[in-house]
């Protein structure tokens, strides 16, 4: 036993010294020098490669054998003057010594020094690397022909075991430029180094990585740190990074003002035999300085991550999605924090998924619930939307936002949103709706077709005070508000969105207050379908009347062409006025109007100018205020009787009916019947009024009529019977409508002495026809005085003449 051992220690003794022995042959006998034109003739020959080796190869023995390159280039064959597509200034690689004794190749080191990679497109857009893959492609070619021929070899006869195990492979100091003169694009990633220690397939390893890259144009750098442990079992198909901690660092000096830093920390895990993986992640960002200080400011951001993929199941979970930060809109406002978090499930055997997200920001709070069904197929979704401000001013305040000044500070208060939904990728639906906005709550439901982009949409409200979110009125406001309306002359309908509407619209509100009104019961339907936009109804109560509108805009030709019809029943106008602060405008009573009217074109200016139509206005149980027409026109005609009025007069002209027939031609209103019924009096006339110059002309008669009062408007009986005109004349252009109404003394003159003379004419023509008559009636007197004479001499002479005839 002994004997054989020491044969044994003898054989392998032998062994190991005939290794070394050939070793030292290789290394002292064979100079890898000598090799280097072949190579580089070859490289010419087979791959059209300008191949240069300018540095020394040589041998190492220990700790390892291999062989060290000095500096190697490889440029295409055709421009050999140009740089280097590819080159290296080191290289060595070597496997260890002693695992060969046991036949086991173990590779004791690869190192690369300072490779770098040259890619450059010319102005005339050749490509170096083109030019390599050129002649690649073709020996590729002719590879393939010759390995269809040559029979296959056992690669199970090698006796030799390949482990691989690697202890040291080094990139170092690599570098990658890309220049395109094309596209103008200049590119550097440089300073790449790569370590991995102790590379195994089945063990656990660790691996460093850093690189810089670099663009001109933008100028932008980025400087990436990688440290992470990694296992790759091939055998079992799972590979795991472990403790990953990467780090980035960008400079983009046109948006930052400093490089922002970013770590990713976490892991993964993947085992493909089960499709199963996981991956944990933590990033964190610092908080970025923008060079424009006018952008939104950041918090540091944190976000968590977990997920798990299973791909045998088609499962993929996002378990946990988590990010936190901060949100400043303005420099001068405070940091708001912010929350975002994030669960979803993708099942794409079952075709389902489903989403939970939730943000918190300061005050605000929102979720969003989500699920899908027939998700390859035909996708179907419901879900709802929850968002909550208790708040708002306060939040929107803290954002920087700065609010318009408003009547009411303590608007902007509680704001909320529930709504639910559901659809496809072809239409939405809102079947519910819930939004509270400080007191006023809406009401509704909505649905979208996507494909056509049609929009139904019905909400109901309760109360809205409109008032509370305007600004306080000023004169200077008004003012100003009146002089842009005056100057303004700007497109007004919008052609092209009015055509690419589609729409049905419904809005529905109990109360209104606005500008000072008060408005019940709003009713608004709308249709928009190709250019044709129709206000079915736009409905209203107030001041105990009722307000009827309908309206079209048809811009589906090259003129736009506008319809409007109202109706307005029994308003109380005074009311009105007054909350209008319309104090100056003198009427007061119940009124109605009815209209039909059109007009043309884009602006203001051309509405006014070419609207056209009819229309009529009455006002029941009313009064000019302001002025007494009624004694006007008494005190006039006692005037002209030589007396004085001595009745004690109301301030206003009350009358119980206002009647008025319009007809607008071309911007201008004619009013061709005016009737006003004055107690004792009768008003009638016609005038006109200007859209565009808001000035008007009425010419008003005045009579008395049968009920008037005579002890209070004592006239002749000549004067009773006149028509009195009254002219009415003033603008309503500017802040204070200037109007007059005075009595046509004038015209009452001429129409008095026409009176008298047609009296005189009477009376003469009256006198002459009673003397004619008192002359004939004297002449027949005569006549007949004479004629019984006559007849009385007859007589007599006939008695005579008898008597005598008697003797």
């Amino acid at each position: 036993m002994r004997r054989l051992l020491k044969w044994l220690l003898v054989g392998v003794f032998s062994l190991f010294t005939l290794v070394i022995l050939a070793i030292l042959a290789l290394v002292l006998f064979v100079d890898p020098n000598n090799f280097k034109p072949r190579i580089e003739q070859l490289a010419a020959e087979q791959a059209e490669i300008d191949l240069r080796m300018p540095g020394d190869f040589s041998w190492s023995f220990y700790p390892y054998l291999g062989i060290q390159l000095g500096e190697v280039q490889v440029r295409p064959l055709s421009t050999p003057d140009a740089e280097p597509l590819a080159s290296m200034q080191q290289a060595a690689i070597g496997v260890a010594v002693l695992p060969l004794l046991t036949g086991e190749v173990r590779a004791s080191l690869i190192h690369l020094i300072q490779p770098e990679v040259f890619l450059h497109r010319n102005q005339q857009g050749v490509a170096n690397w083109e030019l390599i893959q050129q002649s690649l492609v073709t020996d590729s070619t002719e590879d393939a022909v010759t390995e269809s021929v040559t029979p296959e070899t056992d690669q199970s006869s090698s006796d030799l075991a390949i482990n691989l195990l690697i202890d040291d492979i080094w990139l170092d100091r690599a570098r990658v430029r890309l220049l395109d003169e094309v596209e103008g694009l200049a590119l550097e990633l440089s300073d790449v180094s790569l370590r991995i220690r102790d590379f195994s397939l089945d063990q656990p390893f660790n691996l460093e990585a850093t690189a810089r890259l670099a663009l001109a144009e933008p100028e932008l750098t980025l400087a990436l740190a990688l440290n992470t442990g990694v296992q790759l079992d091939l055998a079992g198909e799972t590979y795991r990074l472990s403790q990953l901690d990467l780090k980035l660092e960008a400079g983009f000096p046109e948006l930052l003002a400093a490089p922002i830093s970013m770590q990713l920390k976490g892991g993964l895990l993947a085992n493909m035999q089960t499709g199963k993986i996981e991956l944990p992640l933590t990033l964190d960002l610092s908080a970025p300085r923008w060079a424009d200080t006018e952008l939104p400011q950041l918090d540091a951001t944190r976000i968590r991550l977990q997920a798990g993929l299973d791909l045998s199941a088609e499962q993929y979970q996002l378990e946990l999605f988590e990010l936190s930060s901060g949100v400043r809109l303005e420099p001068q406002a405070r940091m708001l924090p912010m929350q975002l978090s994030l669960q979803a499930l993708a099942d794409l055997a079952n075709q389902q998924a489903s989403i939970q997200q939730s943000l918190s920001l300061d005050q605000l709070q929102q979720q969003l619930q989500v699920n899908v069904s027939q998700l390859l197929d035909d996708p179907q979704f419901s879900g709802k939307l929850q968002l909550e401000i208790p708040q708002l001013r306060q939040l929107l305040t803290a954002l920087g936002i700065e609010l318009p000044e408003m009547q009411d500070t303590t608007t902007l208060s509680r704001t909320a949103l529930n709504l639910q939904f559901s659809g496809s990728t072809a239409k939405l639906l809102l079947p519910q709706m819930h939004l509270v906005f400080d007191s006023t709550q809406f009401q509704g439901q909505a649905a979208v077709d996507l494909e056509k982009l049609a929009i139904v949409l019905r909400l109901a409200g309760d109360e809205l005070d409109a008032d509370r979110y305007l600004p306080p009125p000023t004169d200077e406001a008004v003012a100003v508000g009146a002089a842009e309306v005056e100057a303004s002359d700007e497109e007004l309908l919008p052609v092209e969105l009015l055509r690419s509407l589609n729409l049905d619209l419904g809005f529905t509100l109990d109360k209104l207050g606005i500008a000072g009104l008060t408005l019940e019961k709003l009713d608004l339907a709308l249709l928009a379908q190709d250019g044709l936009i129709q206000l079915q109804r736009a409905n209203l109560d107030l001041y105990q009347g009722q307000f009827r509108n309908q309206a079209t805009v048809d811009v589906r030709d090259e003129t736009a062409r506008l319809q409007f019809s109202t109706r307005l029943q029994d308003m109380n106008l005074r009311p009105l006025l007054n909350d209008l602060e319309l104090e100056s405008i003198p009427l007061r009573g119940a009124l109605n109007i009815n209209g039909d009217f059109r007009t043309t074109g884009t602006r203001m200016s051309e509405w006014l100018a070419g609207s056209n139509g009819k229309g009529s206005l009455r006002i029941q149980n009313g009064a000019i205020t302001g002025v007494n027409i009624s004694r006007e026109v008494c005190v006039a005609a006692a005037g002209l009787d030589g007396r004085t009025s001595q009745q004690q007069w109301s301030p206003d002209t009350e009358f119980t009916s206002l009647l008025a027939d319009i007809d607008l031609i071309n911007g201008k209103l004619h009013n061709r019947e005016l009737r006003i019924a004055i107690p004792g009096f009768e008003v009638s006339g016609l005038g006109y009024y200007h859209l565009v110059d808001e000035n008007f002309l009425y010419n008003l008669g005045i009579r008395f009529t049968t009920d008037a009062d005579q002890h209070a408007c004592r006239v002749s009986p000549n004067l009773a019977q006149v028509r009195w005109p009254v002219e009415c004349r003033g603008s309503l252009a500017g802040e204070t409508p200037a109007i007059s109404c005075r009595p046509d003394t004038r015209a009452v003159t001429d129409v008095i002495s026409g009176m008298l003379r047609d009296t005189a004419r009477r009376e003469a023509e009256q006198a002459r026809a009673a003397a004619e008559a008192r002359a004939r009636e004297e002449a027949a007197a005569a006549q007949r005085r004479a004629e019984q004479e006559a007849r009385r001499r007859i007589e007599q002479e006939a008695r005579d003449r008898l008597r005598s005839l008697s003797r």
